[in-house]
């Protein structure tokens, strides 16, 4: 049964009855989040408010998204608390995540070793096989997807943006060819359908490899460079950058980044792997070189998210006459850890094909 249905022209608007809104956090093609405060009690939240006119055909997916969301409640994965339907939007009540991403956090920390990094891998693989068991695959793992949950120096990591999951039982959605170059799964590439929850763990494990150095294994002039190698599996643990890092992480890696999903770790392998639960793991700090890269990688990546959005922008205007960008706001990430759902032309998860 459809979630949502056509409301009457009232006038009458249950979100600002129940929700006081506050500034804006960011905006997609077919959204914009604000920071909220519900009036009963005063708690803050996030509220993504969707315009049905701009969903158009997607209005499926979105209900795909919401119906996973609301059978999810795991610390480290961002939680729906209500959605509101009304004539001309649709809210999401998210979680508000205020600690930014975990990118920016290991920028920001004095000390960062193997360890420290292995803390935040178990976190995530917590999540995903929260997600797994429950037959639900995230298909768009990444670093803009996981964030810190608040400010404070043990924060949970927060896994985001469920606008491209699905339940692996659905062999229509396991033959979409989606998700974010760099972090896509060979298999969706070479068309090896249905895939199944492993492309989830392929992902992990590029951002395994990406908190070890600072840069990911897989790179090129363009998305085709980078899938030629993803196809492939081909990537190195470069001199002198992987010098310090144990053979028991490096080993921990190549389980996951593993071409064939017979082959590849499930995230309860992972789970159990001694690099995740060894208390003897390298102690080095290795926050300078991870650092000094890992800089470098995300100027290169928010630059390319900030042009991709604006030409989306732009395409969205052509079909819909809509006004400039000046004053929708400038497209953005909105930290309700939901920045946008399936063809959400402002979300950065993205077609392969």
């Amino acid at each position: 049964m459809p979630f949502f249905k056509k409301k009457s022209g009232s006038g009458h608007s249950v979100f600002e009855e129940r929700f006081e809104r506050h500034k804006k956090l960011g905006a997609g093609g077919f959204s914009e989040v604000y920071e909220v405060t519900r009036k009963s009690d005063s708690q803050k939240f996030a509220a993504k408010i969707i315009e049905r006119k701009r969903l158009k055909d997607n209005m499926g997916n979105l209900e795909l998204e919401i119906g996973i969301l609301k059978v999810i409640d795991h610390q480290n994965i961002v939680k729906l608390i209500d959605h509101i339907e009304e004539k001309k939007h649709i809210y999401l009540i998210m979680t508000l995540i205020t600690g930014g991403e975990l990118f920016d956090r290991i920028l920001e920390v004095g000390y960062y070793s193997e360890k420290s990094a292995a803390a935040l891998v178990q976190q995530i693989l917590s999540a995903v096989d929260y997600l797994h068991q429950r037959q639900i695959v995230h298909r768009d793992l990444k670093p803009e997807n996981l964030l810190m949950l608040d400010t404070s120096p043990h924060s949970p990591v927060i896994i985001s943006d469920f606008g491209l999951s699905a339940y692996v039982t659905d062999e229509n959605q396991m033959r979409q060819s989606c998700g974010t170059p760099g972090y896509v799964a060979p298999e969706i590439l070479l068309k090896r359908h249905p895939y199944n929850e492993k492309i989830d763990c392929w992902s992990t494990g590029v951002i395994v490899y990406i908190l070890l150095c600072g840069y990911p294994p897989f790179y090129g002039d363009n998305d085709n460079q980078i899938y030629d190698m993803i196809k492939t599996g081909d990537f190195e643990f470069d001199s002198p950058s992987w010098d310090c890092i144990s053979s028991s992480a490096k080993q921990f890696i190549n389980c996951l980044i593993e071409v064939n999903p017979l082959k590849r770790f499930s995230t309860q392998q992972a789970l159990h792997h001694d690099w995740i639960l060894s208390e003897t793991r390298p102690e080095v700090d290795i926050s300078t070189q991870v650092k000094e890269k890992l800089k470098t990688f995300l100027a290169k990546t928010r630059w390319k998210k900030a042009f991709n959005a604006q030409k989306a922008i732009h395409r969205m205007q052509m079909l819909t006459g809509s006004p400039s960008a000046d004053e929708n706001g400038a497209a953005g990430t909105g930290r309700a850890g939901n920045s946008g759902n399936k063809g959400d032309e402002g979300s950065e998860g993205s077609s392969t094909e």
